[in-house]
């Protein structure tokens, strides 16, 4: 159908005018957030969500594995853990820093006085904190068994 596609032109009386359905989309887009301002705060929350969706939880999952692998090996009385102990505490602290750089960005997320917001903003920290304490399970583990060998 002519008009409903971009780059189509659109008949309005006498005028014909080049169709920018991008940019229709766009401005209904705008007009829904100033018409519901809380939206754009849990939008902002959202994109956080999925950035640690995207870049912690890999990481924390190359974590989780090594840590898992080093045990197998160690109950075999295969591993080296001296040589990965290393290796395992960089992880933890760029895991630990990733989710921590979260955390303030999530803090700096004004929810006002909306409460989708509010409860988007609460489900952020719970996730986010939720992966931090796996993370620092993880480490607790490591520790243990780093002590058990004596190799701290």
């Amino acid at each position: 159908m002519l008009g409903d596609r971009p780059g189509d032109y659109r008949v309005q009386g006498s005028n014909a005018t080049l169709y920018q359905g991008t940019q229709e989309r766009e401005q209904a887009k705008i007009s829904s957030q100033q018409a519901n301002p809380g939206l754009k705060i849990i939008q902002q929350l959202e994109a956080l969500l999925n950035s640690v969706r995207q870049s912690a939880v890999p990481l924390i999952e190359s974590y989780s594995i090594l840590v898992t692998n080093i045990f197998a090996q160690h109950a075999n009385g295969v591993s080296e853990l001296s040589s990965t102990a290393k290796q395992l505490k960089d992880l933890h602290e760029q895991c630990s820093e990733l989710l921590m750089q979260t955390l303030l960005k999530i803090d700096g997320v004004d929810s006002g006085e909306f409460e989708a917001a509010r409860m988007k903003r609460r489900e952020a920290v719970k996730t986010v904190q939720m992966q931090l304490d796996r993370v620092d399970g993880l480490k607790a583990r490591v520790e243990a068994v780093l002590r058990e060998r004596g190799l701290i």
